[in-house]
């Protein structure tokens, strides 16, 4: 046992831990400056929207990324005005992904649907996006079975979308002019 002890001692002695100088001094030996960090979180939030929001050296809004939020805002409103029924999951601007979380609807006691739309395209057109959804059949005791749905019920929620997307770009124009 004191064995171990002693090792165990050598070892937490050795880590730089113990020895701030070190840890301070970078490998041409000059001191590094530590940044501080604002403890509030709305003043840092504050802080970085003066500054202009980046991701990976460019503002967004400057087609930053596969999708633009200034180009796709209707096409993305209006995939989540249509699955507004059901519990969102991730919603992932950036990556352009919107997924919902397992759903049951009041009249089916074994089936639940989960559906994703992944954004490929700035166009506001079918092309733009993709829908996957899987349904679940949970048998009481028998566990679950997850399969794809059907591809109507897909080019349903497809439609839906883009028909929702068309009526607010719409009366986006509209309060334009």
């Amino acid at each position: 046992m004191s064995r171990y002890l002693i090792v165990l001692i050598i070892l937490l002695s050795n880590c730089s831990v113990f020895n701030k100088e070190k840890s301070e001094i970078d490998k041409n030996n000059q001191i590094i400056k530590k940044k501080r960090i604002n403890p509030n979180a709305e003043e840092r939030a504050r802080a970085e929207a003066d500054k202009g929001l980046t991701i990976f050296g460019k503002k967004v809004g400057e087609n930053s990324g596969p999708v633009s939020f200034k180009n796709a805002n209707v096409l993305w409103r209006a995939s989540l005005e249509t699955l507004d029924f059901m519990p969102i999951e991730t919603v992932d601007y950036v990556g352009g992904i919107i997924s919902t979380d397992w759903y049951k609807d009041k009249l089916s006691d074994k089936n639940e649907i989960k559906i994703r739309i992944e954004f490929v395209s700035n166009e506001l057109s079918p092309n733009s996006f993709k829908v996957f959804s899987h349904t679940r059949t949970c048998e009481t005791n028998l566990g679950c079975k997850v399969n794809k749905s059907s591809s109507k019920l897909i080019s349903s929620i497809s439609e839906k979308i883009i028909t929702k997307a068309r009526e607010l770009n719409i009366e986006k124009e509209k309060n334009e002019k």
